[in-house]
């Protein structure tokens, strides 16, 4: 657990220049891609060793770590100048902190 929210946080910024550079929707779909090959590899890479989970989990990271900036990407390139704050508030009305 903690390996996957370390990547989160540490590949933000370098997420955000590869959205800048390369665009929000391949990274975004990248980032689907590859946590969808993690989650399917976990139950066998459970099964091999505890090593091979936590690279999965670092890998899982570093996808999670690319997301947020790959949305914000999409968002500044695809959402109309005066309704953008009203998306990106409609977006995160899900990500509301509940403790």
């Amino acid at each position: 657990m903690v390996s996957n929210h370390c990547n989160c946080h540490c590949f933000q910024v370098p997420g955000g220049l590869a959205a800048d550079r390369f665009g929000g929707k391949w990274l975004y779909g990248g980032r689907v891609l590859l946590s969808s090959v993690v989650s399917l590899l976990t139950p066998a890479a459970a099964r091999i060793h505890i090593g091979v989970l936590i690279t999965l989990r670092v890998l899982s990271g570093l996808g999670e770590g690319v997301m947020v900036p790959a949305v914000y990407a999409m968002i500044a390139r695809w959402s109309v100048p005066k309704y953008r704050s009203l998306i990106v508030c409609v977006i995160l009305i899900g990500r509301i902190p509940t403790r």
